[in-house]
């Protein structure tokens, strides 16, 4: 009886001590912290995943809610808490910089400390920067911004070009209206460039066609047209090379309502006419020059 007493406590002590040294309480306290939001250092992150190994598989099996301590796997708490510092902390200020910094940052993350971010706030944004260069966005923005009288057609167009070659998201991030006002043609322009259609469709090889000066009278309240004085090259409809000035009445319709009618009885005696230009030296109004480029891009379309 006596040894049968000594047996029990020895193994009475034995569940004891492997009990109180066992870590399952210690482990299941921490994840049930975690669960209602508590904040964990890297350390303690470490040192529970280091505890969790050292379990035997009996004590593994002890481990509740073993899935919420799975999210912290190969986790830098310390880079998820920064990164949403940096998200609780966008305001109306934010620069499109500092958004793309929080994505980059966000999309180097594993999938766990993904997991571990809260961007519903600003996924919107994050999306709305996929695709996007902003050393070119701004690059461009800072050339619209320095359009001005100055600037010629052709570096209008450049710009165009490259705006063109952004891609959807980019585009979107780019305020144009100032670059395309620009290719809006105003009524002078429009009288211009028909006359310039009427001329090119004059010429044996339409290719050889450029517009080398042009200007423009507003004379409908007078006239009712519109005055235009061209000076071209190109070759004529016998195939010779040549540089000539030729002037037209375009109609408040942007129409030339005379060209139908020389195409059937000669066109080369309207070319050389100069009944359009005594007009347009009569005329008191102001000459107004129009920009060659402009025209020569539209009569290219």
């Amino acid at each position: 009886m006596k040894r049968k007493i000594v047996f029990l406590l020895v193994v009475s002590f034995t569940f004891l001590f492997t009990a109180c040294g066992s870590n399952v309480p210690k482990i299941n306290s921490l994840i049930q912290e975690l669960s209602e939001g508590k904040e964990i250092t890297q350390e303690q992150i470490d040192k529970l995943f280091a505890d969790y190994e050292e379990l035997s598989d009996a004590d593994k099996e002890k481990i509740e809610n073993y899935e919420i301590i799975e999210k912290y796997k190969g986790v830098n708490i310390n880079k998820v808490k920064e990164l949403q510092n940096a998200i609780d902390s966008v305001t109306d200020d934010t620069t499109l910089r500092d958004f793309m910094a929080i994505k980059n940052n966000y999309e180097a993350m594993n999938e766990n400390e993904k997991g571990l971010v809260d961007v519903s706030d600003i996924q919107n944004k994050l999306e709305s920067l996929e695709d996007v260069d902003l050393d070119n966005v701004e690059s461009l923005e800072n050339s619209i911004a320095e359009i001005n009288d100055t600037t010629t057609f052709s570096n209008i167009v450049e710009l165009k070009e490259k705006y063109d070659n952004l891609t959807q998201n980019e585009k979107k991030l780019v305020e144009v209206s100032a670059l395309e006002s620009r290719f809006v043609l105003t009524d002078l322009e429009k009288a211009a460039l028909e006359a310039a259609k009427n001329v090119k469709s004059c010429m044996k090889s339409e290719s050889s066609f450029k517009v080398k000066r042009i200007r423009v009278k507003n004379d409908l309240d007078k006239m009712n047209f519109y005055w235009v004085l061209i000076e071209y090259s190109g070759d004529n409809s016998f195939g010779v090379s040549l540089d000539s000035t030729s002037c037209f009445g375009i109609s408040p319709e942007f129409e030339d309502p005379f060209f139908p009618l020389a195409q059937l009885t000669g066109i080369e005696d309207y070319l050389n006419g100069i009944t359009s230009y005594g007009e347009y030296v009569k005329c008191e109004k102001e000459e107004v020059e129009i920009d060659t480029e402009k025209i020569q891009y539209y009569l290219k379309e």
